[in-house]
């Protein structure tokens, strides 16, 4: 039989003579200073109100507590006083009267408990989802909210991530750097093993999340220099991975059914590939295969912005230096000038010669048709699989998320021209 999941509870805090420990200065004071064993243990008679009859919390559950609106913030709080978990714990003991909490003992590790003084888990856009689903609102004071596996199981992630220095305000890589943002080419691979795996449970030391944090410290999508060497450890993998849980609406108690909110390309590389998952799996797979074919980024093809297709920066910019291979190029311009007697663009019609005289003669650029995503290994590229096409048209078809096709583009242009 498997190990059940942990749960959780909230304690929530407030600065009012009811709560529990008052202020957040006076929780650490009581809670975290002074000078105890690791883990710190502390017995402590707390009293707090369950809103709801089951579950109940017992020996083993984690207890987060909750610092609220009314907690009694200091002036100058780095987090403008919104509420926030200052601490999670493991509940050793509890002692209920109905529902009411009267006694609990709990301990908790003292590198966690420093990193998340020092970072708490702000109530923000980001972490909204979770205390949504545990039920938080405005109105009750020391209470008592339930935390199911896949919310608890968030908060621990978020605590881990800040305890290793991870994505916090100022956080260094282990090389010395700063931690980048996340690349569309990394949210792929991402959300390709969040569907392989439940992404709920997986653990940091699965073989998955071991491998996934090798690969992506290999891609060529980040500048080593600003960086540091190494950057997205087992842990920072496994928290990433559970933000899609918000956009899954297979996980009931969240806002999944109103669409994704926030994060903002987490949620477009959400919605092109949560509902076309052979392609999600393709478009990993070619990203996996073919990265060690780029030069580190400075020395690789650029890509603009506009230019970045939904498949990533790395196809990207191997699509482009494939287009540049004046072998096939040639052979495709002179098959088209035998056959047709002139190189018209096969989107907008525009002949170079025609327009420019003998100073345009033989000058068109080919564009390949067929995605990298959409090739094999061995993939052999065909006079068939090039079009002709003019620098506005071929501008064009790169231009935005979607890949798109000559015929596509020559439908625009008509539609536009009518």
């Amino acid at each position: 039989m498997g190990v059940e999941p942990q749960v959780g509870w909230i304690s929530l805090l407030s600065d009012t003579p009811e709560s529990n420990w008052g202020s957040v200065e006076a929780f650490s004071r009581k809670v975290l200073d002074g000078k105890r064993a690791n883990p710190i243990k502390i017995k402590a008679r707390v009293w707090g109100k369950l809103l709801r009859s089951e579950p109940r919390p017992k020996r083993g559950d984690g207890i987060a507590f909750y610092h609220s609106t009314r907690a009694g913030f200091p002036d100058g709080d780095p987090y403008k006083k919104r509420p926030r978990i200052s601490l999670i714990a493991t509940l050793d003991a509890v002692e209920l009267e109905g529902q009411e909490v009267r006694y609990i003992e709990f301990s908790f590790d003292r590198a966690m408990a420093q990193a998340l003084r020092k970072h708490p888990i702000v109530r923000d856009e980001s972490t909204r989802h979770i205390f949504a689903r545990c039920g938080i609102r405005p109105g009750p004071i020391a209470s008592y909210y339930f935390a199911d596996p896949k919310a608890w199981a968030e908060i621990v992630s978020l605590s881990e991530a800040r305890r290793d220095g991870e994505h916090v305000p100022g956080a260094k890589t282990p090389g010395g750097g700063i931690y980048p943002e996340w690349t569309r080419d990394e949210l792929i691979l991402l959300l390709d093993l969040y569907f392989r795996v439940d992404g709920s449970r997986i653990s940091e030391k699965s073989p998955e999340i071991i491998a996934l944090s090798e690969l992506l410290n290999d891609l060529p999508v980040h500048d080593r220099v600003s960086t540091g060497t190494r950057f997205r450890s087992r842990s920072d993998v496994q928290m990433k991975l559970r933000e899609f849980l918000r956009f899954d609406p297979r996980y009931a108690g969240d806002h999944s059914s109103r669409g994704p909110r926030g994060f903002g390309l987490e949620a477009e590389v959400w919605n092109h590939f949560a509902a076309e998952r052979s392609k999600l799996r393709a478009t990993a797979a070619a990203i996996r295969d073919n990265y060690k074919r780029l030069a580190p980024p400075d020395s690789a093809a650029t890509v603009d912005a506009d230019e970045e297709f939904s498949e990533g920066r790395i196809l990207a910019k191997l699509h482009k230096i494939r287009e540049r291979d004046p072998t096939l190029a040639k052979k495709k311009k002179a098959q088209v000038l035998r056959q047709e007697g002139r190189l018209e663009c096969e989107a907008c019609r525009f002949d170079f010669r025609a327009t420019y005289g003998e100073l345009g003669s033989g000058f068109a650029e080919c564009h390949h048709t067929v995605p990298i995503s959409a090739m094999k290994p061995d993939h052999r590229t065909k006079l068939s699989e090039l079009a002709i096409l003019c620098a506005n048209c071929h501008r064009m078809v790169h231009r935005g998320q979607e890949w798109l096709s000559v015929e596509k583009l020559r439908q625009i242009i008509l539609a536009s021209q009518s």
